[in-house]
């Protein structure tokens, strides 16, 4: 998930949890922008970036 949002700020349904534990850790983020249908979108912070960069090498 946090490749597609290296791409660019995605919609993502209100019931997808996985954006909300990415919050969590700190590596996404609600750009404050809602579809009518309530998805809710959410982008890459750059503590997302280096842990993707960082997976990409090989790290953890």
């Amino acid at each position: 998930m946090l490749t597609l949002l290296s791409q660019g700020p995605r919609l993502y349904s209100a019931s997808f949890h996985k954006p909300i534990q990415l919050e969590k850790h700190g590596y996404a983020t609600m750009t404050g922008v809602t579809a009518s249908d309530g998805a809710r979108e959410w982008a890459i912070t750059e503590a997302g970036r280096v842990a993707l960069q960082a997976y990409g090498r090989g790290g953890t």
